[in-house]
């Protein structure tokens, strides 16, 4: 019998990279991210329609992550928010998707900051915690090095 490719979220398992090790966490119940290239169009005299386009920038990675709340792991323990005394400090870290069938890495987003985090009950249902993320880069199984061209410019250290 062939080995179904098709992934599901019971394969998918998220976890942060911290002190160079996977933290996988298990509250998380879907995991949702993007990108946006921007696209810029070049209008020239003498023509009504644009003569072409130009990629201009690659937008922050936003990641959304919903999960049920279960006590004593909260926003700060393991959904990866930092406390207020920690903001001046705090150092990116790195959330990895993985598939659990096929151990392959299915994305990598790197330079992860947590940005906001909401949670709710209601009679009947089980808590849930909605978190999300911006990040620097994204890659996934097929373009696993997903980096800057040559002759990029960097922030000085």
């Amino acid at each position: 019998m062939a080995k179904n490719q098709q992934l599901s979220g019971a394969r998918a398992k998220m976890g942060f990279i911290r002190d160079g090790q996977v933290h996988y966490v298990g509250i998380f119940s879907d995991v949702s991210y993007g990108v946006t290239y921007g696209v810029e169009p070049s209008f020239i005299l003498g023509r009504h329609s644009a003569a072409g386009l130009t990629y201009t920038y690659m937008d922050t990675v936003h990641v959304t992550a919903n999960g049920f709340r279960v006590v004593d792991h909260g926003w700060f323990a393991d959904a990866g928010f930092p406390s207020l005394s920690q903001l001046m400090d705090f150092e990116d870290y790195t959330i990895v998707v993985q598939d659990r069938q096929t151990l392959k890495t299915i994305a990598v987003i790197e330079g992860v900051k947590p940005t906001a985090a909401t949670g709710g009950f209601s009679a009947r249902q089980l808590s849930t915690s909605t978190h999300t993320y911006v990040g620097m880069l994204v890659s996934d199984e097929s373009q696993p090095d997903n980096v800057e061209g040559r002759g990029a410019m960097s922030l000085p250290s």
